[in-house]
C-alpha cells in the first residue's frame, strides 16, 4: 500500500486514477506527471519499485 499525506494511493488502479484521488490532482496534472517519470498508460502501482515511487513523491511535492 503506498501513502501519500493521508491518501491511500490505490495499488490495483492504473497510476493516473489513483493520482487523481488526491486533492489537487486532476485529470491533466495526473497525465503530465505519468508522463514526466515515463509510465504508460496501463500502468498499475503495482509494478513500481522503491525508487520509482520516491521519483513520484518528490514530483507530487513540486506541484502540491
Amino acid at each position: 500500500m503506498f501513502v501519500y499525506k493521508q491518501y491511500n494511493l490505490n495499488t490495483k488502479k492504473d497510476i493516473r486514477l489513483s493520482l487523481q484521488s488526491i486533492y489537487g490532482i486532476g485529470w491533466l496534472k495526473s497525465i503530465y506527471i505519468s508522463s514526466r517519470l515515463g509510465f504508460s498508460y496501463p500502468f498499475s502501482l503495482n509494478n513500481i519499485n522503491f525508487y520509482n515511487y520516491l521519483a513520484l513523491i518528490y514530483i507530487l511535492d513540486f506541484f502540491t
